[in-house]
């Protein structure tokens, strides 16, 4: 086995680089289908040790916004975002639940994850998959309301695990609509939802989305992609396009923050600059979250 061959880094540069810092996609308890490895206290506990700007709390099981809330009553300096993912557990392609959520102040809405037609065929259940597309290939109506209400509050379109035609189809609507928030969601570093290609990436970043390369597709037990594959990919994009998250929270990894910090001192070791790497972990996320 050839191992990759890290640049040296200074702990003093990480520490910095992660102060300040936002992660797009952090998971915590209580969680109806995953153990996870962190409640909201503790994860807040720990992005506020190393002094994170935020993170955005994703539940697949309810809207987050009043835990942000509750967050941002705990940690003051902490930005805790709050976000809705629409699957089963929220009434799939539930336009009411995102208005709901926008209302309140929420950031984030994923479209389906684990209720995707793509992870429900995976599970053996292709009937119960939540489609983005109607027979004809045309974005459903209901999707379409999602999208309007995404556009009135101003938030984060998040692709979550939809398969590359829709998200293709779906990213097109959005930009016609107006939307100018868009997170391609782990496109090459999760098993979950669409592969896209090189060229299909390109043509998401030529629309204003960013690719959102989350560390969880680097870990043992879920690795789909290299450090040195990655990097090559982000580097082909441009940083300036690309976004850092951990999509962390599981019991086998460390706590996001953690996560974060694990990330840009894997980064760096890759040869990426300071400047880069700021700009993935703060600078684009700050920017798609309306914080900059």
């Amino acid at each position: 086995m050839v191992r990759p061959q890290f640049a040296r880094v200074k702990a003093a540069t990480v520490d910095g680089l992660v102060e300040g810092s936002l992660d797009l996609h952090a998971h915590f308890g209580p969680d109806s289908k995953i153990e996870r490895s962190v409640d909201l206290t503790t994860m807040l506990e720990t992005a506020s040790a190393v002094k994170m700007r935020g993170m955005v709390l994703k539940s697949k099981d309810y809207p987050t916004y009043p835990l942000a809330y509750v967050g941002k009553q705990q940690f003051p300096h902490l930005e805790p975002l709050g976000a809705v993912c629409l699957d089963h557990d929220v009434g799939g392609m539930n336009p009411d639940a995102v208005k709901t959520s926008g209302r309140l102040g929420a950031r984030f809405v994923w479209l389906p994850t684990f209720s995707s037609t793509s992870d429900m065929a995976l599970f053996g259940r292709p009937e119960m998959g939540i489609p983005c597309l109607d027979q004809e290939g045309e974005v459903t109506a209901k999707t379409v309301e999602v999208l309007e209400e995404i556009k009135r509050y101003d938030m984060v379109l998040a692709t979550g695990h939809i398969t590359n035609e829709e998200t293709i189809a779906v990213v097109r609507k959005a930009r016609e609509m107006g939307i100018t928030r868009i997170i391609i969601t782990h496109p090459i570093t999760a098993h979950r939802g669409g592969m896209p290609t090189m060229e299909m990436m390109k043509e998401y970043v030529a629309l204003g989305a960013y690719l959102e390369h989350a560390l969880i597709g680097l870990m043992p037990q879920t690795q789909v992609i290299t450090p040195e594959k990655l990097a090559e990919a982000i580097r082909e994009i441009g940083a300036e396009h690309c976004i850092l998250s951990t999509d962390f929270g599981q019991i086998w990894n460390p706590p996001p923050a953690q996560g974060m910090k694990m990330f840009v001192a894997m980064m760096l070791g890759m040869g990426f600059s300071d400047d880069e790497v700021e700009v993935m972990v703060k600078t684009n996320p700050a920017k798609l979250c309306g914080l900059d």
